[in-house]
């Protein structure tokens, strides 16, 4: 199906437009605004970033918000489906869902920059990585 995901600049939630039919959704969580990012996994399962409320995840009709491990709400610039079925998320450093259903998500230690913007994993399973001042770097393909 074709399918356009919208974030307004005002306002909570999200608009799809799919198959010329336009529904909003999270509209009623007023802490639902300013996303920066969204990723679909299957079965429809949503991740969204936001700038200042943290991450949120929509399944079978419900939004729910989530904080990172230290309980902050930082703002989550990207957030990336994994090829095994995890979940990336850039919040200045690197976090890592492996856990989908109960959420637990690790940040990557070690790496050598703490402002990462953006990831993106290739098809060797290696992880790209935006990190402001340090500029674009590659991880080889790890088990996390």
């Amino acid at each position: 199906s074709d399918r356009l995901w919208i974030s307004p600049q005002q306002g909570s939630g999200v608009l799809l437009l799919e198959n010329g039919v336009t529904r909003m959704i999270g509209a009623e969580s007023p802490e639902f605004v300013e996303i920066l990012s969204i990723a679909e996994q299957p079965a429809g399962t949503l991740w969204f970033g936001t700038q200042r409320q943290g991450l949120f995840r929509y399944r079978n009709g419900k939004l729910e918000r989530f904080l990172l491990k230290d309980g902050s709400h930082p703002a989550i610039t990207d957030v990336r489906s994994e090829r095994k079925g995890g979940l990336w998320v850039s919040a200045g450093a690197l976090w890592h869902f492996s856990d989908l259903d109960r959420v637990v998500a690790a940040p990557i230690p070690d790496l050598p920059a703490d402002s990462v913007r953006s990831v993106l994993e290739d098809r060797e399973g290696g992880i790209w990585l935006c990190a402001g001042a340090s500029g674009l770097m590659r991880m080889r393909a790890m088990h996390y």
